[in-house]
């Protein structure tokens, strides 16, 4: 393969990357085998679906592989010292005792049946699930080890890579024209197939697994010439099709959830996601700084000149007629739909080293670095040594003149005063308007960085030079009008939208600083808090008994609405910016009282409400997405995302391990004994009837719906100082 030069200048980010590669942080592990299931993101030869150019890079000839050389699955086989996988169906020669590849192209997660009940089993390729790929491995298994205890050992020393998988399971319903929301009704279900199929193959003693997740479908060249808009709207900032990497984004933040759900059901594994999405995202975004000078959204082989992306479907790659690329390794997609040697390569680094598999599959705990494509020579070490001071120093904790903050209830310090005692009783002795029995996320920002807590925005006879809050409890992203015509206006407590929160800065602007030199400099040392915001953007239709579905469709408006906001603060000169992402709503005991279901699979092991934390999940997942192209697009800013999910999770799941006695899922404040949650609609905290807990700090929840301040001051030191901010607040 033609490697890319080495461009003649090293970012920060690359030094760091040196660093890892020389001073690796943890051992490496060490493999006997690796076993591989998938589709044509990993087929090694099971399929043979077309000629040359397909294996023109690195092989000379054809091998199956949809892609002109090595795929990820291959560098990984490589770097880990074992040879290239074998294909599973070419027994002839074959010795599988280092591996096999059971991965078919065209391939799905779900069975045959599935489809075929639907009407779509004609448009299946093969006859190759999951399931029947580890029937065939299961079949394999006598000719590699030969007693339980055997194969223990030796597949507890093995790797094993599950998927890609659900690429095909939805193209199948898209290319027959089914409509998104049959297809998102699927992605539920392709999940659930592949948890059990990583449960089976644990079940056989399997310790070591990676799963990996969808590439965003909305940038391949296939779909964008297949599905072309003239609606500027149905395109992401970057060029792809929104509407199927949302889908994307959907079945990965599903398929984390679940994953993390067998860590803890299967405590002595190491099952970890590695991220096809997001790395393709940034070759999207900007491919020459991977050096696919060829662009990302045009296919290699296939139609040159045909087209914006280079594909004809009459002129395939392979096929007569096509033709491909001078230079396979300036692109990232080879054929429309797979991706160049190159890519994949680079995908694999980011597996192998992280930061796009954690842990990554070299270390046990590798650190998340970036992996730019370059090289490090020994001409380069004394600039290595050379750099290193300044490379400590910006790892100084970060001084701010000011904070502002915009948000919903888990923010506001009292622009909306809704109820008395025992709401502030714990720090204030009084009620603020807080909705807490103390100090929140924003409350214990101010204090670790030296300023004052933030006055709201609508105090009187305050200075605001130090910053402001302008959070109102029961805010939402959306705007009036979007709920107006849907006839959801009337469960709005308030009207004041995030672009009203900016607007009202905005006023104030005048009054903090003159010139737009002076505003610059003062809100560049300034940090700005821009949500939780989507909360009661989705609770607003829930609660008026819509269809999950449709609250579903709300997602991507939300974030859109997130991301403007963003970008209308950089345009005031804000540099600095925390956007926090949802809690995990299906633990609120509010929720778990009102939507209780006598269904267990309606339930996660840890006792929430799947279908809420799924909404959240995939809010959070978009959000982040949203937030790292506009960290691309402005990239003398520092937007860092807001985990709320991931610790409050640990605290439901573990609550003693972090103090809570009183446990995860019961409100402190409400209805003492009122059922498994401690909530009573008709005796809610601070209403007659109601009581409340000896020691908040031992609950999670406050109220049913807003969390401790003991809980809070956890996830503030988690965004303070990592791992809950990335990178920390104040590190």
């Amino acid at each position: 393969m033609a490697l890319r030069s080495t461009p003649p200048t090293m970012s920060f980010s690359t030094m760091f990357l040196v660093l890892f590669w020389l001073f690796p942080s943890s051992q490496s592990l060490h493999y006997d085998a690796i076993f591989s299931f998938g589709d044509s993101l990993s087929d090694t030869g099971n399929v043979q679906v077309a000629g040359l150019p397909y294996g023109m890079t690195f092989f000379g000839r054809p091998t199956g592989r949809c892609s002109n050389g090595r795929l990820v699955i291959d560098f990984i086989a490589e770097a880990v010292g074992l040879p290239l996988l074998p294909a599973s169906s070419t027994t002839k020669g074959n010795s599988f005792r280092q591996g096999a590849n059971f991965a078919y192209t065209a391939a799905t997660a779900l069975d045959f049946d599935f489809f075929n009940r639907r009407g779509l089993g004609g448009k299946l390729w093969v006859n190759a699930s999951l399931s029947s790929q580890i029937g065939w491995f299961e079949k394999t298994m006598p000719s590699l080890c030969s007693s339980t205890s055997a194969c223990k050992n030796y597949f507890g020393r093995s790797l094993f890579v599950v998927g890609e998988f659900g690429g095909n399971d939805y193209n199948t319903a898209i290319f027959a024209g089914r409509s998104m929301a049959e297809v998102n009704s699927y992605v539920p279900i392709v999940i659930r197939a592949i948890r059990l199929g990583v449960e089976r193959l644990v079940g056989h003693g399997a310790v070591d697994i990676l799963v990996p997740g969808m590439l965003p479908i909305g940038c391949f060249p296939v779909y964008l010439t297949l599905y072309g808009s003239s609606n500027k709207n149905d395109y992401t900032g970057i060029g792809c099709l929104r509407k199927y990497n949302d889908l994307a984004m959907h079945h990965n933040a599903l398929l984390r959830r679940a994953i993390y759900g067998l860590q803890r059901k299967h405590s002595g594994t190491r099952i970890r996601y590695a991220d096809y999405y997001n790395p393709a995202l940034g070759f999207a975004a900007d491919p020459a700084k991977y050096g696919f000078t060829g662009g990302a959204l045009k296919a290699c082989c296939g139609a040159t000149g045909s087209g914006e992306y280079n594909v004809n479907p009459h002129k395939v790659c392979a096929q007569p007629g096509s033709s491909v690329c001078g230079d396979p390794t300036t692109h990232v997609s080879w054929d429309g739909s797979h991706l160049t040697e190159a890519a994949y390569l680079l995908i694999a680094r980011g597996w192998l080293g992280g930061p796009d598999a954690k842990p990554s599959i070299l270390s046990s705990s590798a650190a998340p670095l970036p992996l730019p494509p370059l090289a490090l020579t020994m001409k380069q070490l004394p600039l290595l040594i050379f750099l290193l001071p300044p490379l400590f120093l910006l790892s100084c904790s970060q001084r701010y003149n000011a904070i502002f903050s915009f948000g919903d209830s888990l923010s506001d310090t009292g622009n909306v005063v809704i109820a008395g005692l025992p709401y502030g009783m714990t720090f204030f002795g009084r009620a603020t308007g807080r909705c807490s029995n103390g100090r929140l996320v924003i409350d214990f920002i101010a204090e670790a960085t030296g300023l004052p807590l933030l006055p709201p925005s609508t105090a009187k006879g305050q200075s605001f030079a130090q910053g402001a809050n302008f959070a109102c409890t029961a805010a939402t992203t959306l705007d009036f009008d979007f709920f107006y015509h849907r006839n959801l206006s009337g469960g709005l407590w308030v009207n004041a939208s995030l672009s009203q929160q900016i607007g009202w800065f905005e006023q104030m602007l005048p009054s903090l600083c003159g010139q737009t030199r002076e505003c610059n400099d003062y809100l560049g040392t300034s940090l700005f808090v821009v949500g939780e915001f989507g909360g009661n953007d989705y609770t607003t239709p829930i609660f008026a008994g819509r269809s999950m579905w449709e609250v579903y469709t709300f997602v991507p408006r939300v974030v859109q609405a997130i991301a403007h906001g963003v970008e209308r603060l950089i345009g005031h000169g804000a540099v600095d910016l925390v956007v926090p992402g949802m809690l995990p709503i299906g633990c609120f005991p509010v929720y778990l009282t009102l939507y209780a279901t006598s269904n267990p699979s309606d339930y996660s092991s840890i006792g929430c409400l799947r279908k809420f934390n799924d909404l959240t999940s995939y809010h959070n997942s978009l959000l982040q997405a949203a937030l790292y192209q506009l960290q691309i697009k402005y990239p003398s800013t520092r937007i860092r995302y807001g985990n709320y999910y991931t610790p409050a999770i640990q605290y439901v799941a573990y609550p003693s391990k972090y103090g809570f006695s009183g446990g995860g899922l019961k409100a402190c404040c409400g209805a003492a004994g009122s059922g498994k949650y401690n909530v009573n609609l008709k005796a809610m905290c601070a209403k007659a009837g109601s009581s409340v807990c000896s020691d908040p700090d031992t609950y999670v929840s406050w109220d049913g719906i807003h969390l401790t301040e003991a809980a809070y001051r956890l996830i503030a030191d988690g965004w303070l100082n990592g791992p809950y901010a990335n990178p920390p607040i104040v590190s």
